[in-house]
């Protein structure tokens, strides 16, 4: 799902600081920019593309495929999350799951 811009964060002139602004700190280099806009999309009102849970067995991960699969549009933002459950063997070798 695509992030969304907010605007409010790029007026802030101390990278991101609520306080009072410092009218030599108004100027946001490249590298700020870059920075809010990654935290914008991390904090924007839509979801994750892929949700992935990793449990400890069989009935956990069923539960788990179920209820978020059921829930994912809603709690997400995003219709089109992909969620996927799957569980660890810890016997017979140690773990591994193939992702």
């Amino acid at each position: 799902c695509p992030a969304l811009p907010h605007d409010a964060r790029s007026s802030m002139g101390n990278f991101g600081s609520k306080d009072k602004k410092d009218s030599s700190a108004t100027e946001l280099t490249t590298e700020q920019k870059a920075m809010l806009a990654e935290i914008d999309a991390m904090q924007g009102p839509e979801g994750f593309d892929v949700i992935i849970v990793c449990c400890s067995n069989l009935a956990a991960e069923r539960f788990w495929q179920a209820r978020l699969s059921e829930t994912a549009a809603e709690v997400t933002g995003c219709a089109s999350t992909t969620v996927l459950a799957v569980h660890e063997d810890w016997n017979g070798g140690g773990a591994g799951n193939g992702l």
